[in-house]
């Protein structure tokens, strides 16, 4: 389990978890550019090199549906 901390929410991510495709995880955000950079960047960093993200509004709440391949 890691923290990820995107518009001052804690996320916790079970990279583990995510490593075993397909997988997929929403992300609640309001600056999706800033949380896309960081979702890139922690994915990349754990390992996860194959993965799909799309701006997307999820029971009205906007934020990044991030996909592992």
């Amino acid at each position: 389990m890691d923290i990820l901390i995107l518009d001052g929410a804690r996320f916790e991510l079970d990279w583990d978890s995510l490593r075993k495709p397909p997988k997929s995880i929403f992300v609640p955000c309001l600056d999706t550019e800033f949380a896309k950079n960081a979702l890139e960047t922690e994915f990349k960093y754990h390992g996860i090199q194959q993965f799909d993200m799309r701006v997307r509004i999820e029971r009205g709440v906007l934020g990044i549906r991030v996909w592992t391949l």
